[in-house]
C-alpha cells in the first residue's frame, strides 16, 4: 500500500469524522434539483454519498492497479526466472561442449604425441641401424686396409731384405776389389822400390 492510498483512507476517516459531528445538519432534508426533477433528500449525506462511493471506486482501482502491477511483476519475475534457467542451460551447455571440445583437444595432442614418439623411436631405429651398418661397413674397410697394409709391409719387408742382402754383397765385392786393388797397388810399391836398390847396390862378385 502506497502513500496515496494511505492519504485517501485518512481524508475519508476525517470526513467520516466530520459526518459524524455534523450528522444532524447532514441529515437535514432539502431540496436538491437533478436538472430534469427535483428530489427531497439531505444534501450532507447525499454529497458524503458521493464522496464515498468515488472513494471506493479510487481504491477498487488501486487495488486493480496494484494487483496488474503485482501479476506483472509476477510475469517479469517468472519470464526472469525462466532466462535465467535458460541462460544456465545455455552456459552449462556451453561449458559441457567447452569441456567435449577440451578433451578432444587433449586426445588428439596425446595421439599426435605417441604419433611423433613412435615416428621419433623409428627414426632413431633407422639411424642406429644405419650407423651400425655404417660402423660395420668402416670396420670391413679397416680390415682390408689393415690386410693391404699388412701384405704391403710383408713385401716392402722383403724387398729391403733383398735389398740389403743386395747391398751386402755389393760391399763385399767393393771391399774385395778394392783388397785386391790395394794389395796389388802395394805389390807394384814395394816391387819398384826394391828394383832401384837392387840396381844401386855394388858387384862383389870376383
Amino acid at each position: 500500500m502506497n502513500y496515496r492510498t494511505v492519504t485517501v483512507l485518512l481524508i475519508l476517516g476525517l470526513l467520516i469524522l466530520f459526518a459524524g459531528l455534523n450528522w444532524e445538519l447532514f441529515n437535514t432534508p432539502s431540496t436538491l434539483n437533478l436538472l430534469f426533477t427535483q428530489v427531497e433528500a439531505p444534501l450532507g449525506m447525499t454529497l458524503l454519498g458521493v464522496i464515498g462511493g468515488l472513494t471506493l471506486l479510487y481504491l477498487m482501482f488501486a487495488i486493480g492497479v496494484e494487483a496488474a502491477a503485482l501479476m506483472e511483476v509476477r510475469r517479469y519475475a517468472r519470464e526472469l526466472h525462466a532466462a535465467r534457467k535458460l541462460l544456465e542451460n545455455e552456459e552449462a551447455s556451453r561449458f559441457t561442449k567447452l569441456r567435449q571440445y577440451l578433451q578432444e583437444e587433449l586426445e588428439a595432442l596425446k595421439e599426435e604425441h605417441a604419433k611423433a614418439r613412435e615416428h621419433a623411436r623409428a627414426l632413431a631405429a633407422q639411424l642406429e641401424e644405419a650407423l651400425k651398418a655404417e660402423a660395420r661397413g668402416l670396420r670391413t674397410e679397416i680390415e682390408q686396409t689393415e690386410a693391404v697394409l699388412g701384405s704391403a709391409i710383408e713385401r716392402l719387408e722383403g724387398r729391403l731384405g733383398q735389398a740389403e742382402a743386395q747391398i751386402n754383397q755389393v760391399i763385399e765385392r767393393t771391399g774385395n776389389t778394392l783388397a785386391a786393388y790395394i794389395g796389388e797397388i802395394e805389390d807394384r810399391v814395394l816391387g819398384g822400390a826394391t828394383a832401384p836398390e837392387e840396381e844401386a847396390r855394388p858387384d862383389t862378385s870376383p
